[in-house]
């Protein structure tokens, strides 16, 4: 049975978002409205996250959507300040290997233990990518399931598209022996309430 995830000491968590392009890449008008949605969910995810936590956007062949970015503490004015070391914006243009290598050297530089998969699509790059479910190892792993979309849904209402992304989440954890967390859960009043009951 699949278990809301427990966060662990500070400093060891990661938010992975996989694939968070920007919407003109997505043709079904449906889906579109309700990526645009999780992208705002996104923001307000990242918006929340304590200071202690990394966060990788890992965007391959495509450009991360821009409302996405404005989200991140150190992009100013459309240009890449990295102001803070925690964030690690992958660049398209690099290869596949060397983006992997990048991501990797980060999460390691960081010792991050958990990481948290957000993006799309789920099942899809979320799961199959290089620092995707099923190809990182080493680390837990943990699907914010309100924040990942699958993108190929054939549901035919917006209600349904989000139905079905979340049943597929949770079922693909609980298959795959993963955590879920919802994007409420990250603000540090919870994360504290959490960690105070893991080490009583």
């Amino acid at each position: 049975m699949v278990e809301v995830a427990k966060f662990n000491k500070p400093g060891i968590n990661a938010l992975l978002i996989i694939d968070a392009w920007p919407s003109g890449t997505i043709d079904n008008g449906l889906i579109k409205n309700v990526y645009e949605e999780m992208i705002q969910r996104m923001r307000n995810l990242i918006n929340q996250l304590p200071a202690e936590f990394v966060i990788v956007v890992a965007s391959h062949e495509e450009d991360t959507h821009k409302n996405l970015l404005d989200a991140l503490p150190w992009w100013r004015w459309g240009k890449m300040q990295s102001d803070d070391p925690r964030v690690y914006v992958s660049n398209r243009k690099d290869s596949y290997e060397v983006q992997m290598e990048q991501i990797l050297g980060h999460l390691k530089k960081w010792n991050v233990q958990n990481i948290f998969y957000a993006g799309k699509s789920l099942p899809g790059c979320v799961v199959s990518r290089g620092v995707g479910l099923e190809n990182l190892e080493g680390f837990n792993k943990h699907i914010v399931v309100d924040c990942v979309l699958r993108a190929n849904s054939l549901e035919y209402t917006e209600m349904g598209v989000i139905y079905d992304s979340v049943y597929r989440a949770i079922r693909y954890a609980n298959e795959n022996g993963h955590g879920i967390t919802f994007s409420n859960q990250f603000n540090r009043e919870i994360i504290t309430r959490l960690v105070e009951s893991l080490y009583r």
